[in-house]
């Protein structure tokens, strides 16, 4: 959602609508987790959801991108 964001925010053309197709069940929401199998055990990891509660550490782009 970030990319059509920023191409809608610099692009000149007025009233730009872009269709924006998420491969996930739940557009924007509930957090996903990744499963491997290593060795014969499978493994449960974040989704990228661990770290969105602390955007003290994210690149100043996302930062004004959130305050925006």
């Amino acid at each position: 959602m970030s990319a059509a964001y920023f191409y809608q925010k610099r692009s000149k053309k007025k009233n730009l609508k872009i269709l924006i197709i998420d491969n996930h069940d739940d557009f924007g929401g509930h957090a996903k987790r990744n499963e491997f199998n290593v060795d014969g055990k499978t493994v449960i990891t974040y989704g990228g959801s661990q770290s969105i509660e602390s955007p003290g550490s994210y690149e100043k782009v996302s930062r004004d991108l959130l305050l925006d």
